[in-house]
């Protein structure tokens, strides 16, 4: 779990675009997607980066011009985990759909916080 808050805190303080991205979304250890910028500056994030994922890990971010979203769950746990730059700390944002959590679950989260960002 504390690979996935790490992940999540590295993406709310650099990330990128909108609806739902996957950044992480392999059962194994591998690079991420990178996350780009856009040019004409409508992203939270100003540089482009590439994480590196962690095993079992599902990571996704949303974001507009203003604010920014990240959650993640592992594929051997159940509770999706999530944050967003309008303030406080990860917390849990649900359950996963079946009884481990996938990609889907990840990036179903993101919508939700980025509105809560927004409304903060």
């Amino acid at each position: 779990m504390k690979k996935i808050f790490f992940g999540m805190l590295c993406l709310a303080s650099s990330a990128t675009f909108a609806a739902g991205t996957a950044v992480c979304a392999s059962p194994t250890a591998s690079q991420a997607s990178t996350v780009t910028v856009t040019a004409d500056g409508t992203t939270f994030v100003k540089e482009a980066f590439k994480p590196k994922c962690s095993a079992n890990v599902h990571l996704a971010y949303e974001q507009n011009g203003v604010n920014f979203a990240a959650a993640g769950a592992s594929s051997k746990g159940k509770s999706v985990f999530g944050g967003h730059t309008g303030g406080g700390g990860v917390t849990s944002v649900g359950a996963c759909a079946s009884t481990s959590c996938g990609a889907s679950d990840a990036t179903g989260a993101t919508e939700a916080l980025l509105t809560a960002a927004a409304a903060s």
